[in-house]
């Protein structure tokens, strides 16, 4: 896979906290709201499964001249399948708490199965037992009886094993489209910004509806324009 623009080799510590702080100006956040625009996030991984694919982790309505992105890295791994029933189409998971180091184990055709230890260290290991084909992936957990957050997705063959690592890098896009949450999505439709975390909690960024991102140029910082392909960056092979 392409290598991002710069070394992505930080982990996401399993239960820290992040938080992204956006200021801008009232003018870009009024004509961004009148506009219709939302602001989207995507989540890297490191992986050896070349057509592993990003998808939406979170796409925000709500803004204003500060607003601030914070979560938890408690993760999720999660079975899915896929089908149709006359003329509906049919989309199941099911889902477990997990953390680095353990194995999602898929036992039954049904996508359900056990968490383990023994998995790789710094990664999360999905593990199929059967000669089913599911997509399988990793998501953020959800709060309360919210749904997990989803973020990437790999096919996951019969008798196969997926090892995906959470990265420390986020990627925000503003954007007039209209892409659900869950979705994978091919490029940015808007200018967008690639944050990695390093070991820190905290990032700081501005935007300007014309301008687009700024970050005082740091070294964590790397701008993402309209209509760049988002797998390449999100999604890293081993070193």
């Amino acid at each position: 896979m392409p290598t991002p623009p710069f070394a992505m080799s930080a982990l996401s510590a399993p239960g820290a906290s992040r938080e992204i702080r956006i200021t801008m100006s009232a003018e870009t956040a009024s004509t961004l709201q009148q506009s219709g625009y939302s602001l989207y996030g995507l989540k890297a991984i490191e992986t050896p499964v070349l057509d592993a694919e990003p998808l939406v982790w979170y796409r925000i309505q709500t803004y204003s001249t500060t607003t601030i992105l914070k979560w938890a890295e408690e993760y999720q791994a999660y079975v899915r399948l896929q089908g149709a029933a006359g003329s509906v189409k049919v989309d199941a998971y099911t889902s477990y708490d997990i953390a680095l180091g353990q194995v999602l184990e898929v036992l039954q055709a049904a996508g359900t199965g056990v968490v383990r230890t023994g998995g790789e260290p710094d990664a999360i290991s999905i593990v199929n037992q059967t000669t089913t084909p599911f997509a399988s992936g990793l998501a953020m957990r959800g709060t309360g009886e919210s749904t997990p957050a989803f973020f990437c997705e790999i096919p996951l063959h019969g008798g196969a094993m997926n090892v995906v690592k959470p990265l420390a890098q986020v990627l925000l896009f503003f954007s007039s489209a209209r892409i659900a949450e869950g979705v994978e999505i091919m490029s940015t439709s808007g200018p967008g910004i690639l944050i990695d975390f390093g070991a820190e909690a905290q990032r700081a960024v501005a935007f300007d509806i014309n301008a687009g991102w700024s970050w005082s140029q740091a070294t964590w910082g790397e701008a993402v324009p309209t209509g760049t392909a988002v797998a390449p960056l999100l999604v890293v092979g081993p070193p």
